[in-house]
């Protein structure tokens, strides 16, 4: 046992062997390798994200956050097409400033060529045949709309 002074109370700590320092660096190794994996799929992600949707640094700063809704985008940007046809999907990420405790938000403004009368059908159809079944994911920490 090796023993350690802490705020003059006398702490044991067992001794470690050196098997069990070898299986403890192959484990942190293994979780070093495991963690660049997913940071790099994450990248790919925010990356294929930065081609299809127009977005700002703290969009992507919080999309790095909430890897969830980074992968409910991919499939919104289908779902949204097939709704309103070609478009631009701005996204913004949003607090309200009258309440210091609410969390950040993830605002999708889609930009159409369609008249207003056709993008709010447009919006209600996207509504019901996509959005609706995902809010579960989203938790209210996503939300679209239009944009002239």
């Amino acid at each position: 046992m090796i023993g350690q002074a802490v705020t003059g109370v006398f702490r044991a700590q067992p001794a470690i062997s050196i098997r069990a320092d070898q299986a403890l660096v192959h484990e942190l190794n293994r979780n070093v390798h495991q963690t660049a994996a997913v940071v790099e799929q994450r990248e790919v992600l925010i990356g294929y994200l930065q081609r299809r949707f127009a977005v700002s640094p703290p969009t992507l700063k919080f999309l790095r956050r909430n890897t969830d809704l980074a992968w409910v985008l991919v499939g919104a940007r289908e779902a949204i097409e097939a709704s309103f046809g070609p478009v631009i999907i701005r996204l913004d990420v949003v607090k309200d400033p009258e309440d210091e405790g609410a969390e950040e938000r993830l605002f999708g403004y889609i930009r159409s060529s369609l008249p207003l009368d056709d993008a709010l059908l447009a919006l209600k159809r996207f509504d019901e045949e996509w959005f609706l079944d995902n809010l579960r994911i989203t938790s209210n920490r996503l939300n679209f709309d239009f944009e002239f």
